[in-house]
């Protein structure tokens, strides 16, 4: 799991999937290099399998298939995400999406003193925002991966390092951030799974956001997608049409209110969205009943915790 996959199990999973007899049917890529697997041509594509069982493009998010389509197949269709971003206080980050980290700095010379950045659970020394603050800014500003060269030892690296050092506020990695957010806090790395969590950060932050995404070279909209529950079908599998049954099954299958993450589904995602907006006004069989104006009470929903304060 993670980092922590003793290499013989990956050793063995590799071999097992090249194998046309001891080959997996199904595969879980969420947490693979999807990229090695769909290159090797290893994964079936799910093209033919949607086309014929009346799956449209169109009730899925386009954009996940379209980033699990490789060298033209579609190796899987994952059915839920969340997506992790950098927030920041909307009356100090403005209401836009997308910078460089030359945009950061010149935000942070307004706001002396301030920590510029924290992550989920809160550290903010220089070396863990280099690593997940910066990463898709200086990977791509400082390395030519076509030339297999990187450029750390120049002077505009250094640069870049010792402004994210000087700006970590007290270097002590702050490890108390999970409720509200001190003022001195500008940033925060996030993970959204759900609309409940986006308003989770606005209590928070006490205050209207901005999900301005993480720094680039570019300077465009960067959120990244963490999927949940990404299946695909196994070239080498014996049981490539009972493998395709249960993905269709699992694709189809309503979880109703027991959606955690955000399902790439659009009919799921909408009605994810729509119950997050819809106020309670009463329950009839145990199932709530839309609120309306003037016609009883409001009921509580919930309570969102930020650290340990409850907030309703």
């Amino acid at each position: 799991e993670g980092d922590n996959t003793p290499e013989g199990a990956a050793l063995r999973l590799d071999n097992a999937v090249s194998s046309s007899s001891e080959c997996p049917d199904l595969l879980d890529l969420a947490d693979l290099d999807v990229h090695k697997y769909a290159g090797k041509k290893a994964l079936e594509d799910l093209s033919s399998y949607m086309e014929e069982d009346g799956f449209r493009r169109e009730d899925f998010l386009e954009n996940a298939l379209k980033g699990y389509t490789i060298n033209g197949r579609l190796v899987c269709i994952p059915k839920f995400f969340t997506f992790s971003t950098v927030v920041g206080r909307a009356n100090q980050a403005g209401e836009g999406s997308g910078w460089t980290a030359e945009d950061y700095f010149k935000l942070l010379a307004d706001y002396p003193g301030n920590i510029g950045a924290v992550l989920y659970y809160g550290q903010s020394d220089g070396e863990t925002l280099i690593k997940n603050f910066f990463h898709y800014y200086y990977l791509n500003e400082y390395v030519d991966w076509e030339k297999g060269k990187c450029s750390f030892d120049s002077q505009e690296f250094y640069n870049l390092a010792e402004q994210i050092f000087n700006h970590n506020g007290d270097g002590r990695g702050r490890n108390d951030l999970m409720g509200i957010l001190p003022q001195d806090v500008m940033f925060k790395v996030d993970e959204i799974g759900n609309f409940v969590g986006y308003f989770s950060l606005v209590s928070a932050f006490e205050g209207d956001i901005s999900l301005v995404g993480y720094p680039n070279t570019e300077g465009y909209p960067l959120h990244k997608a963490n999927v949940r529950d990404c299946i695909g079908i196994l070239s080498h599998s014996g049981n490539k049409e009972g493998a395709w049954e249960f993905i269709k099954y699992y694709l189809n299958m309503d979880e109703g209110e027991f959606i955690s993450y955000f399902p790439t589904r659009l009919d799921l995602l909408e009605s994810m969205a729509q119950e997050a907006v819809t106020s309670v006004g009463s329950y009839k069989d145990g199932k709530p009943v839309p609120y309306k104006d003037g016609d009883g009470e409001m009921q509580l929903k919930g309570y969102v915790f930020v650290g340990d304060v409850g907030i309703p």
